[in-house]
């Protein structure tokens, strides 16, 4: 009876690990959080020069998203809809419809937790929005593409 106790035991165990390493794993998008050392959009903004800056959207006044890639490492970010932001002015239109409540960018993290950069999301009007999808290209290099998402509700009439 002991030994079945034992190996009940080891068997949770071994699947409590297993569940826990498959979690893990993937690219992610997360809020930045209060105990992490946290870095302001205004700090990023003041310190752009330190970062390949990217846009996402229709123009450069209708955007999705903004996001910092770190020149200081070997990571790099990417992805089909983003545009690098090339001189002042472009960089002046694109913050300005930043709204002022927006504090904290999400971070940008690897497959093994690695830190790939910042991004941060626009809300736009409408019925349909852009989620943020990542993946893995190669130890060094992640996408980030956007799909649009139908945010509208259906309703159905009674016939």
């Amino acid at each position: 009876m002991e030994s079945r106790k034992g190996m009940i035991l080891s068997i949770l165990i071994i699947s409590m690990i297993l569940i826990m390493n498959g979690c893990a794993t993937g690219p992610k998008i997360r809020p930045q959080r209060a105990i992490d050392e946290r870095i302001s959009l205004q700090e990023l903004a003041q310190n752009w020069q330190d970062y390949d800056v990217s846009y996402a959207g229709w123009s450069v006044t209708d955007l999705y998203g903004i996001m910092f890639d770190p020149k200081d490492n070997s990571m790099k970010l990417g992805g089909s809809r983003w545009k690098k932001i090339e001189d002042q002015d472009t960089r002046e239109k694109i913050f300005s419809q930043v709204p002022d409540k927006t504090r904290y960018p999400s971070r940008i993290v690897g497959p093994d937790d690695e830190f790939y950069g910042y991004i941060l999301y626009i809300k736009r009007e409408g019925a349909n929005t852009q989620r943020a999808v990542v993946r893995v290209v190669d130890d060094h290099n992640l996408t980030i593409d956007f799909e649009t998402v139908n945010t509208q509700r259906v309703t159905h009439a009674a016939y």
